[in-house]
């Protein structure tokens, strides 16, 4: 389950854990609050702490942090210390992602602005070097692009993307890959509660709800 800190408590993940779930990806992103605010996150660094606190409280031991690179404000200096406060924390997998600006977001029009200065491509590579030196010498298998865990703790999701298996996406946003065909629920909370609403209403069987070409197959492999 993907997660971000300052959204969840501790009877939250004691409920999630009822229902089967046994992993979290937490959204770090960054552990510095001028660089969060830039990227328009609403949690901060001391909120960071606390919910890593959560899960160990909760027993959620196999957990990931998942940072991006070429955000707003970041320099090789502080990307350097957002990745020792990462091991610091001695997560068994981190995650460690390109920031991409997708078109028609508040993000890529604020970029467009000029509000949120990105580093350089030049820097944002050696970022993604500087991470994967570190990384693999605290002995973190760089078993993916973006993906590096300490021996045991490849995360299977990732594994069954590359290897085009099926997979099930729950909750907003979320993507499944069923039938050769890629589906995505919606990304707005207004048009997630809909389609929840119209699954109720079809007795919960996928085949007899319709939903706008855009949330349905985004592509056919």
């Amino acid at each position: 389950m993907e997660m971000d800190p300052a959204t969840f408590g501790l009877e939250h993940l004691k409920g999630y854990c009822a229902a089967g779930i046994n992993r979290v990806s937490l959204g770090v992103q960054d552990f510095h609050d001028q660089v969060l605010a830039a990227s328009g996150r609403w949690h901060r660094r001391d909120d960071i702490f606390q919910a890593i606190e959560l899960l160990h409280r909760a027993n959620v031991n196999n957990f990931s942090l998942d940072l991006i690179s070429g955000l707003p404000h970041q320099t090789l200096a502080t990307w350097h210390d957002s990745l020792a406060e990462a091991l610091a924390l001695q997560p068994p997998h981190i995650s460690q992602y390109d920031l991409i600006v997708e078109p028609q977001t508040v993000f890529g029009r604020y970029l467009t602005l000029g509000v949120a200065p990105l580093p350089s491509d030049r820097h944002t590579a050696q970022m993604y070097r500087i991470a994967q030196e570190i990384l693999t010498s605290y002995g973190y298998e760089h078993y993916e692009i973006c993906n590096y865990a300490k021996p045991g703790y490849q995360a299977r999701h990732n594994l069954t993307y590359w290897q085009s298996q099926p997979c099930y996406g729950f909750g907003m946003g979320a993507a499944s890959y069923v039938d050769h065909q890629r589906i995505e629920r919606p990304r707005t909370q207004r048009r997630y509660r809909q389609w929840v609403s119209a699954f109720i209403d079809c007795g919960g069987h996928t085949d007899d709800l319709i939903l706008p070409p855009a949330e349905r197959v985004l592509e056919q492999i």
